[in-house]
């Protein structure tokens, strides 16, 4: 067979390479696109179509070189093959193997023809009784492109005749320059789909055993949670109240773990919310039962004590215009109590007011025994004015008083009540300092809200509330100065004109 014969261009280009290549892609593209859009609704389905399509596209990107690396060992096992065949015919001359022996030396190498060249000679070995073929393309095995590779194992196992091809190598255990073998390409394109059968099968059981491992492990993290969440906040949509529909605390440390805790902590904080508006809703309604009769029993007082002032008691005539006072403080408060649940506190009446003579007044109704474990001191140097509502400066500070001794009352030992003034920074200053026993560290966090600073038998936990609400009306801010065993100082500022 001559030299010249043999020679063919390898049939292969970089823009069919790139073709071959992005063909792929859309197909895999759009098998996702129709698997995600003919899943079930739901999370569990999703993922595991997810995980199937993602399991088979991993083996498909493993499929593609490893079918041309199998493809390029076929070949180089039928050259090794025709090698021993060619060196085996060669050794014997052809003069001490027979006709069937030839043929079947070649048969089982699968060739039809071998060329050994040895030292610038050429060894021709045939079928017997058979031309040389004329082959349609010559592969060289030791120059390999991988791309080109990959569009020649492709076009072969889409092709479906058969040719006759060449394979160019260099012989094994340096038994010569280089080797050729002519042979048929459809053995090889058998042996590539049954390559690829066997890749397919393995690829099925590997997704499907990923997919399922994949699916429990996702919906025992993930999907179960999620829908104990769900659970969780359709029963609390259901009935916020009921102690039974807030989510159990999770010791996970995960973002689901977070998810619940924070879900746990808010259904607590909504459920603490409806139920101060409940007790906020109870006492409005007790309030406004009592709050016509409680106007008519203190207009009564009123009138009695209006004729206290003409007694000739000097002690009775000295002490009425307080009561009267106190009386008329009472009547308009009553008046004004559902005010504070409407949250429609009246706005401040600004007026100059004494503060030496108001403190009085607070003194002489917050300590209402004249013998007793509270001594109450007015400590606001005389004379000393600003601009505020009486009235309402007057609750804020009764509060305040009547919390303090209230808290002494409950110590072993007597104590003091103080309230102090002075003017800094273009703003009044009031103390408030008791020598109690202190704030609990639990009150402290909600000191001004409502119910939220209850810390005796009996009380409401309004009276900071309401302070706090009156000093906010003037643009002022009250805050606790400080608290301890020593006791406790709470410190209201009221900016002034200048």
């Amino acid at each position: 067979m001559a030299p010249g014969a043999r020679q063919a261009a390898v049939e292969a280009s970089p823009a069919n390479d790139v073709g071959a290549a992005h063909g792929t892609g859309p197909r895999a593209g759009g098998l996702a696109r129709l698997a995600s859009f003919f899943a079930p609704p739901g999370l569990s389905a999703r993922l595991l179509t997810l995980t199937i399509l993602f399991v088979l596209l991993s083996e498909v990107l493993i499929y593609v070189p490893s079918v041309s690396g199998h493809r390029l060992t076929l070949l180089e096992q039928r050259l090794a093959t025709a090698q021993l065949a060619a060196l085996a015919l060669e050794a014997n001359g052809n003069q001490g193997v027979g006709v069937d022996l030839s043929e079947e030396l070649l048969a089982n190498a699968g060739v039809l023809s071998v060329v050994l060249k040895r030292n610038e000679q050429r060894s021709l070995f045939l079928r017997p009784g058979q031309l040389p073929p004329q082959p349609e393309q010559i592969y060289e095995l030791s120059n390999t492109n991988w791309f080109a590779g990959l569009y020649d194992v492709f076009r072969l196992l889409v092709r479906g005749r058969d040719r006759v091809i060449a394979i160019r190598s260099v012989p094994r255990l340096e038994a010569g320059l280089s080797i050729e073998a002519v042979l048929a390409e459809q053995p090889v394109r058998a042996a590539l789909l049954a390559y690829s059968k066997n890749v397919l099968i393995v690829s099925l059981v590997i997704s499907a055993i990923t997919a399922a491992l994949i699916f429990a492990a996702i919906n025992i993290l993930l999907v179960r949670p999620i829908k104990r969440l769900e659970r969780s906040m359709a029963q609390f949509r259901q009935s916020p109240e009921a102690a039974n529909t807030t989510l159990p605390a999770r010791v996970r440390r995960d973002e689901i773990g977070m998810a619940e805790r924070e879900l746990a902590q808010m259904q607590s904080q909504l459920q603490a919310a409806l139920q101060q508006r409940a007790r906020l809703a109870a006492l409005g309604l007790a309030v406004s039962k009592i709050n016509h009769d409680l106007r008519n029993m203190l207009t009564s007082a009123q009138l009695f004590v209006d004729r206290l002032e003409a007694s000739e008691d000097p002690l009775v005539r000295r002490l009425a215009p307080k009561l009267i006072s106190a009386i008329d403080r009472a009547v308009e408060l009553a008046s004004n109590t559902l005010r504070y649940g409407r949250a429609e506190e009246q706005p401040p009446r600004l007026t100059v007011v004494d503060l030496h003579r108001l403190v009085e007044d607070v003194g002489a109704s917050a300590v209402t025994k004249a013998e007793g474990p509270v001594r109450f001191a007015n400590r606001v140097p005389d004379g000393f004015e600003l601009l505020a509502d009486a009235d309402q400066l007057f609750r804020v500070l009764l509060n305040l008083a009547r919390n303090a001794a209230q808290a002494i009352e409950q110590g072993p030992v007597e104590g003091e009540v103080a309230i102090l003034a002075r003017a800094a920074d273009g703003c009044a200053i009031i103390e408030v300092a008791d020598t109690g026993p202190g704030l609990p560290p639990a009150a402290r966090e909600h000191l001004f809200e409502p119910f939220a600073s209850v810390s005796r038998a009996g009380g409401t936990g309004l009276g900071l509330a309401i302070a706090a609400e009156l000093v906010k009306a003037h643009k002022g801010t009250i805050d606790v100065a400080s608290t301890g065993p020593a006791g406790t100082v709470f410190e209201i500022r009221l900016p002034q004109p200048e």
